[in-house]
């Protein structure tokens, strides 16, 4: 898989912001990524030593707007742990896309 098409984004909540003090960062990734591409991603691009990649769905959530119920997009997220206590700038880290 390409690299650019890996990683969508980051996900910004209470939960991540609690996560990163323990160095676990939360990405919104491709529903095609495995966690061995996020892995390599990592540690290609920002050759940071990668200590685990845990994959999750979130599934969609239904709202209504209106009279009308709508439901949100499920995605996949992924919970990286690096090694060495090694913190990631993510006012830094963009990701490009050729799109």
């Amino acid at each position: 898989m390409n690299i650019p098409d890996i990683i969508i984004g980051q996900v910004e909540s209470e939960k991540t912001t609690l996560l990163q003090e323990q160095w676990v960062y939360t990405f919104k990734i491709s529903k095609k990524a495995t966690t061995v591409d996020v892995k390599t991603f990592f540690e290609s691009v920002y050759d940071m030593k990668v200590k685990s990649v845990n994959r999750v769905k979130v599934r969609p959530k239904a709202h209504s707007r209106r009279k009308t119920l709508l439901r949100r997009k499920s995605y996949d997220k992924c919970y990286v742990t690096f090694e060495d206590n090694a913190s990631l700038d993510l006012l830094s880290f963009k990701i490009s896309k050729n799109k």
